[in-house]
This record gives structure tokens, C-alpha cells and sequence, in this order.
């Protein structure tokens, strides 16, 4: 016959194990979202610097094919028609429509705006100041919306080197009717 033994065995974990177990678990959890986080911001804001990029490059090869500066994006997809505007609101002759040689841009612009990252790159390009002669210098923005304060500093870096949003090729905005807004300025002269 088998005398009982003082000690046990000892089977599965005690309940200060268990905490510590889930301690190191959630920490590990915690670090591991932060980074993959970050690396979803990193990507989004890259997007976005691509897209106003690709956007500024077709915006500047429409200009020297057209000789004037688009006024929303969709002309820089489709052939221009009768009623299309060049960047200050004049109407486009059709002299002027038939040196169209696009698409300059690749994708279809949906009437919202162009997804990029969490952004999205708006239809309408706008003219500071609105109105010009043919050898006025300016500024035509491409406006981004949802563009949130650090992917702003990111993109301001990237383009400007500094952190300074009234000038420069980046401006952004907090608030607003479009919320958070990013404004990609692009040197032009005339319309």
C-alpha cells in the first residue's frame, strides 16, 4: 500500500504566474500596435505626398500642352469639352480644348476627390489670387482633405524642410468646413 505523500504534485499555475503572464502579454500586445500604428500613418502620409506629386506633374504637363491651368482634376482625365473653365474661370476656346493630349492623370476622379491615404485629394484646384493676366504669377493649391496635424508636419518636412505652414508648398488648416485641410501650393503664372 501507497503512503500518502506531504507535498503534492503541483499542476498548471498559480494566480500570481497567471498576472504576470498576462502583464508581459498585454505589453508585448501594446508595443506591437503602436508600431504597426505608426507604420499605417507612414503609409498614408507617403501616399499622400505621392499623390499631390502625381497630381502637381499633371497639373504642370496639362499646362504645357493646354496652355492654361486646369481647374478641377477631372480635366486632367478626360478629353476637355465645351463649358470646361481654365483656373480662373474662363472658359476654354476650342482651339484651346483641341491641344488636349491627356489623360495626364492615371485614375478616374470621382466628383468627392481622390483617395490618398486618409486623405482625400479634392476635384477643385484653386487659384490665388483668382483672376490673372497672362504673365501674372500666382499660386494654384490642390486641396487635401482629413489631413490630421503630424501627417501635415510629415509632408511639411518632406517638401519644405521646415515647420512652417503660412509658406512654402504645404499650408495647412485645422478645422474648417472640409475639417483638417492641407493646401499644396504650385507656382503657376497666368491662368
Amino acid at each position: 500500500m501507497r503512503r500518502p505523500s506531504r507535498f503534492r504534485s503541483r499542476e498548471g499555475f498559480t494566480l500570481a504566474e497567471m498576472v504576470i503572464a498576462l502583464a508581459v502579454i498585454a505589453m508585448l500586445a501594446a508595443i506591437i500596435l503602436v508600431q504597426v500604428a505608426n507604420q499605417a500613418r507612414r503609409g498614408s502620409t507617403a501616399a499622400l505626398a505621392q499623390s499631390l506629386s502625381g497630381v502637381s506633374s499633371a497639373v504642370l504637363s496639362f499646362r504645357g500642352d493646354v496652355r492654361h491651368y486646369p481647374a478641377t482634376l477631372t480635366e486632367l482625365t478626360r478629353p476637355l469639352v465645351l463649358g470646361d473653365v481654365d483656373a480662373c474661370g474662363g472658359t476654354l476656346a476650342t482651339a484651346v480644348r483641341n491641344r488636349w493630349a491627356g489623360p495626364y492623370l492615371q485614375r478616374a476622379v470621382p466628383a468627392t476627390g481622390v483617395p490618398a491615404g486618409d486623405a482625400t485629394i479634392l476635384n477643385g484646384l484653386v487659384r490665388s489670387p483668382a483672376t490673372a493676366n497672362p504673365g501674372d504669377a500666382g499660386t494654384l493649391y490642390i486641396i487635401a482633405a482629413n489631413v490630421d496635424r503630424q501627417t501635415a508636419t510629415e509632408l511639411e518636412a518632406q517638401f519644405d524642410g521646415n515647420a512652417d505652414f503660412t509658406g512654402g508648398s504645404i499650408r495647412w488648416v485645422s478645422g474648417g468646413a472640409a475639417g483638417d485641410t492641407l493646401k499644396y501650393a504650385v507656382p503657376v503664372t497666368g491662368c
